[in-house]
């Protein structure tokens, strides 16, 4: 997001898809051109502040007007997790968890940023985490997009623990999860 080219291209796909929810991440120092995009574009803009989790810095999600936001609700994990760039310890991931409602319609978000590859113990704390909260809420659609940080195939595993199915794009972080969870 912090460069030209990147901007431009988060800007262009959002006006081409139109979609109802973008989650960005890695949105550390985007706040300014967020607010920007999202009021020429027409979205409200949920940059989650820092705090005690300060992985909410990182997370924006885009929801478009005429989308109702229900409720708001983080996702914490239970395990700390340690970063690839010299054994950092960090906080356990929040991820943000939205209700929303479109045309009488309501369905959940959650937006995904998983600890790096490295990291088995606290990636597995973070999908047991989506699946339970994937089947508690089955009575509604669940979209989990973000970066999952693992392959198709790993990401496929957690998929059918939920009866999910697996959306994947052309770029780097373009995964995502859709839910449909009756009968858990």
């Amino acid at each position: 997001i912090e460069s030209r080219r990147r901007s431009r291209e988060l800007r262009d796909l959002i006006r081409e898809h139109q979609p109802d929810v973008v989650i960005v991440e890695q949105a550390y120092r985007a706040r300014w051109f967020l607010r920007r995009v999202a009021k020429a574009l027409g979205y409200q803009v949920h940059h989650y502040e820092p705090g005690p989790h300060a992985e909410w810095e990182g997370i924006a999600v885009l929801v478009r007007n005429g989308v109702e936001i229900l409720r708001t609700k983080p996702l914490v994990m239970e395990r700390e997790w340690t970063g690839p760039k010299a054994g950092k310890r960090h906080e356990p991931r929040v991820y943000p968890t939205l209700v929303l409602r479109k045309h009488g319609v309501i369905f959940r978000v959650i937006g995904i940023h998983f600890p790096t590859r490295n990291q088995p113990i606290p990636q597995a704390d973070s999908a047991a985490e989506i699946v339970q909260y994937v089947r508690a809420h089955g009575n509604s659609p669940v979209v989990l997009p973000g970066d999952w940080n693992m392959r198709k195939e790993a990401l496929q595993k957690i998929a059918e623990r939920c009866d999910a199915t697996v959306l994947s794009g052309k770029r780097k972080v373009d995964h995502a999860l859709v839910a449909r969870c009756e009968d858990h």
